[in-house]
């Protein structure tokens, strides 16, 4: 597949909110995916009538890219189970658009970044291999004409992604550690359950347009806004492990309704769910011990919980406003 435009790196800077939240930029397996089809309650048909006429992984999402800038939210994520399956016939990006250099330990490659001149846009398929050796770092890739991206098993470190046309990302099991994404239209982001990920950064997918995601079983923090104002978020799995939500981690998220929190769970920063004003219901766990909550105490501010979810969280030390 030719790929001809320029690629613009642009890191995206999100706004900074005085009260609680802030902006920032800083998962569900392939049995369990963070936004499928299943979930927008379109049928096979619907996402038939979406990629008619693409040809390749790339034309799929960049039809589906348009139809969720159009507001066709439903009709386009019935699309992205489709649109995956076409990316097993793509080819890796050349290591030529690449730069590219050793890990410190010598044993594999860590790509930089783009090579200068490089051009590119459409489904970025990363190389698990470069010169002959095994990639397993790769730093930041932003691009505002990239659609989608993929990353290889094997790698255990990538720096994050975004773009004004990013719909969807693709993480391996390996994954050891991540950066950040961005991007309006990004409304899935697949990681297996079982990766060695343990911890959600700042800013994970801020200001994005996912729908659901289940965080992976090894997880045990979740960094500070990194839900911040996912407005499409409408469900979050925490698995039992997690010790930390951070501070405005969920802040904003407008049509999140409801939450079950890990029995693990220690210290809760301050408005880690503020202003989610369609959360109706939190699960604690029977027998959780005290949590330790925010700088404000305000971690439910500007939500409708229910008087049992209310009189749980005080059971386990919210003092705080609802």
């Amino acid at each position: 597949m030719k790929k001809t435009l320029m690629l613009a790196a642009a890191a995206c800077a999100l706004l900074m909110l005085a009260s609680c939240g802030g902006g920032s930029k800083d998962s569900s397996s392939s049995g369990a995916s963070s936004s499928g089809a299943s979930s927008s309650g379109a049928s096979n048909s619907d996402a038939a009538k979406v990629l008619k006429g693409a040809k390749d992984a790339a034309g799929a999402f960049e039809i589906i890219a348009k139809q969720l800038a159009d507001g066709q939210t439903d009709a386009a994520l019935s699309a992205i189970d489709a649109a995956v399956a076409l990316v097993k016939n793509e080819k890796a990006t050349p290591e030529s658009q690449f730069r590219y250099e050793l890990t410190k330990d010598g044993s594999g490659v860590r790509l930089l970044g783009w090579a200068d001149g490089a051009t590119f846009a459409g489904t970025l398929v990363l190389p698990d291999t470069i010169e002959g050796m095994p990639v397993k770092e790769i730093g930041k890739m932003w691009g505002d004409k990239v659609t989608a991206v993929i990353v290889p098993e094997g790698v255990t470190y990538f720096g994050g992604s975004g773009g004004d046309s990013l719909v969807y990302v693709s993480l391996p099991s390996t994954l050891e550690e991540v950066g950040d994404f961005s991007g309006k239209k990004l409304a899935r982001i697949d990681i297996p359950a079982d990766s060695k990920l343990t911890r959600i950064p700042k800013g994970f997918a801020a200001k994005t347009g996912i729908k659901s995601f289940t965080i992976p079983s090894n997880v045990k923090e979740i960094g500070e806004e990194a839900f911040y104002d996912c407005t499409s978020l409408t469900s979050i799995e925490i698995p039992g492990g997690v010790t930390e939500i951070g501070r405005s981690a969920f802040d904003f998220c407008s049509k999140l309704e409801k939450v079950t929190l890990p029995s693990t769970l220690k210290v809760v920063g301050g408005c880690a769910f503020d202003r989610c004003s369609n959360l109706t219901e939190v699960i604690v766990p029977e027998g959780m011990g005290k949590v330790e909550w925010g700088y404000n105490g305000d971690d439910f501010y500007g939500t409708h919980l229910n008087l049992k979810s209310q009189a749980a969280l005080k059971a386990i030390g919210y003092t705080g406003k609802f």
